[in-house]
């Protein structure tokens, strides 16, 4: 037996494979248990590598030893399952009401507390996100499922990236989390008007549903429009379900993103090394992309979750297209990493059509494969 509140659940062969599974009990009416840092150091020692995995109400979380290292030894961390103040939950009730969507996982949040208990101690920051996977007996089209977070500022629903899965019982989704925040998710269908009898009906469609795309209005896409890098850089914020702070940054330009809808979308985008400046010390976020812009992005945005994606790719790849040769020098090796990773398709002519910009529908098709890529 560890800390308060808690039944530990593993055997020994989990135990040692790092497995620490924990059935919360109820306290003071939430679903908690309290644990010393002291007993978080001792477990650590054992084998540095285990993780708690919490397991309640169709909701299994699994927070890293290392994680919660930072604490002192006079310190106690309360880990919580919670549910959301009834206000709230009636704030996005309302929400998804006005979407036409319907609820499949009631909203959640998992909560990290400290309690310092000898005198002279501060409370140490306990950072990063935390592993979380969400269950429903439901049957529902994963097509159709978004998993979001609720932001309450704002009143409305962020997408989080999330990798789903049909079980023998229910529906599965599973993605990191940070402490605190809430979660959900839902069924809701989003079609638009102006894409049914265009190829990019499914990808719109979908993402769409899933919220990582929004369209010129209410109910159409514009697909034919010619993409912006304001556009842009929302479609890779809400898709890599970026959460960091927009930093503003001092762009030549940054008067005329002052008040527009894209400006915490830019310096968050920027922020992560998503977008660049031009040499003018501008951002032109009303500029449109190129085809190989694009390319160059999402390869860097993949291989900021993962370092090493197609790491041995080679130029010589870019050879079998018609117009390989017109691939910038700058760009090269992000789109023949982009080309063997299954980003980037050629057309019916075998031609990547690289300066060739970009229109939201095959910015919409590559942000498709990008999430596939990124889910895997």
């Amino acid at each position: 037996m560890i800390g308060e509140g808690v039944r530990v659940v593993s055997t020994v062969q989990q135990l040692e494979a790092g497995r620490i599974i924990i059935h919360p009990r109820s306290v003071d009416g939430r679903l908690a248990f309290d644990i010393a840092y002291a007993d978080i150091t001792m477990l650590q020692k054992q084998n540095g590598n285990a993780a708690f995995v919490l397991q309640a109400d169709g909701m299994t979380v699994t927070i890293p030893l290392r994680q919660l290292a930072a604490g002192q030894n006079g310190h106690k961390l309360r880990i919580a399952l919670d549910r959301p103040a009834d206000v709230t939950n009636g704030a996005m009730a309302d929400v998804i009401a006005s979407m036409d969507a319907k609820l499949i996982v009631s909203p959640q949040q998992v909560t990290l507390t400290e309690a310092v208990e000898k005198p002279g101690l501060s409370k140490q920051a306990i950072t990063g996100k935390i592993g979380i996977t969400l269950s429903s007996p439901m049957p529902t089209d994963l097509n159709h499922l978004a998993g979001v977070r609720y932001d309450a500022e704002r009143n409305s629903f962020v997408p989080v990236p999330m990798k789903l899965m049909q079980t023998e019982h229910g529906v599965e989704a599973t993605f990191q989390a940070i402490p605190g925040v809430t979660y959900l998710l839902m069924e809701h269908v989003k079609t638009f008007a102006d894409v049914q009898h265009h190829w990019v009906k499914n990808d719109a469609e979908y993402l769409g549903s899933k919220l990582f795309i929004h369209g010129k209005t209410a109910d159409t896409f514009d697909p034919n429009a010619l993409t912006t890098r304001a556009e842009l850089a929302s479609m890779l914020v809400r898709g890599l379900g970026l959460t960091n702070a927009p930093v503003k940054h001092s762009f030549s330009d940054a008067a005329e993103l002052s008040g527009k809808w894209y400006e915490e979308t830019i310096y968050q985008a920027y922020e992560a090394g998503m977008i660049g400046g031009y040499e003018d010390g501008s951002v032109k976020p009303d500029d449109t992309i190129t085809r190989q812009e694009i390319m160059a992005m999402f390869t860097r945005a993949v291989r900021t979750a993962h370092p090493d994606w197609m790491k041995d790719s080679t130029v010589s790849s870019l050879e079998r297209f018609t117009d390989g040769d017109q691939v910038a020098a700058w760009s090269a090796d992000s789109i023949a990493a982009a080309v063997q990773g299954g980003l980037v398709l050629g057309d019916a002519n075998e031609a990547l059509n690289p300066t060739k910009v970009a229109t939201r529908a095959e910015a919409a098709a590559m942000l498709k494969r990008l999430l596939g890529v990124l889910s895997q």
